[in-house]
């Protein structure tokens, strides 16, 4: 039993050693100390053979880097690499979409560092190699063209900012516009439902009211003319219906032969004989239209004849 717990006692010291070693190596992995200035090279994964670039720049006296990293998800930044209060050096985080790098690294030899980095997100390893750039003086024509690359990229990135925040600005009053259109509809639909108010009930009934008064009119304008026809006998109406033919016979007859016209035309003859042919015509047409009417109508006159001698022999029976 004694050699178990010993067993265990130095199994569990051992463990914890060890355990603490490499959290201490883990814990002073950080970012190797850069002079100012700017820094490129390569970050190459552990499963792809083709390494991306990537830069970084060094400002004096500062506890911050300024990287950029030729990946789209990974866009340029500036990170903390120097914690302010204490001067304790920090691993480089470098963020984007969906990725987050923890790179560390020692110097190799002057001006020149190695190093890995991982990512937690997407279990990524890889290693990384840093080199100084050394710049020569430009001249006067070459400083003035890369200061007018300059003053032109940053023109360019803010048009495309302000592009972009007015598309923005365009897809949100699109969005809204939308749902006033929506909430109108929905307005719409629920005023339909509510019941009408008082105005709109008085002018609905000032509306029906006009409308039987007007009805009223009418209705009393045809008992009138009813009660004027059933006034009227059967000869008369003939008579009325008659008067009414001869008077558009002689309107077209007047309008055909232009009598009232201030002067005569040069083929006034022809046009009267054209005429006379026409009202020869209409009355021959009206003869006809005379004698089918007599056809039609000679029985209700036999029967009212016949009535009418009825009512003569009973008054003279009673004489």
């Amino acid at each position: 039993m004694r050699r178990v717990l010993t067993v265990l006692f130095f199994g569990t010291l051992i463990a914890l050693v060890v355990g603490g070693a490499l959290f201490f190596r883990e814990y002073n992995r950080v970012f190797p100390a850069l002079s100012p200035g700017f820094y490129g090279g390569m970050i190459v994964a552990a499963d792809k053979k083709r390494g991306v670039p990537w830069t970084i720049e060094v400002r004096p006296g500062g506890t911050e880097v300024y990287v950029s990293i030729g990946e789209e998800d990974l866009p340029a930044q500036r990170a903390l690499v120097v914690e302010p209060s204490s001067g304790t050096r920090l691993p480089l985080i470098v963020s984007g979409e969906g990725r987050r790098l923890r790179i560390t690294g020692v110097q190799q030899e002057e001006g020149r560092f190695k190093g890995e980095y991982s990512d937690p997100i997407s279990a990524e390893k890889g290693a990384w190699t840093l080199d100084r750039v050394s710049f020569s003086e430009l001249n006067n024509e070459n400083r003035a063209a890369l200061i007018a690359w300059g003053n032109a990229w940053n023109v360019g990135y803010a048009t495309s900012s302000a592009i972009q925040e007015l598309q923005k600005k365009i897809e949100l009053t699109k969005a809204q516009t939308s749902q006033v259109q929506e909430v109108s509809a929905k307005s719409e639909g629920l005023r339909a439902l509510l019941p009408p108010t008082d105005a709109e009930r008085v002018a609905t009934n000032e509306k029906a009211e006009r409308e039987i008064t007007s009805k009223k009119g009418e209705l009393t304008v045809l008992i009138q003319n009813l009660d004027l026809s059933n006034k009227v006998s059967p000869a008369a109406r003939l008579v009325a219906l008659s008067r009414e033919s001869i008077q558009r016979d002689a309107a077209w007859i007047e309008n055909a032969l232009h009598l009232t016209a201030p002067e005569e035309s040069a083929d006034f003859d022809e046009k009267y004989e054209r005429a006379r042919r026409v009202k020869a015509l209409q009355d021959q047409i009206a003869d006809e239209r005379g004698l089918l009417k007599n056809i039609k109508e000679a029985p209700r006159y036999r029967r009212e004849g016949a009535e009418i001698n009825e009512e003569e022999e009973f008054y003279n029976g009673l004489r």
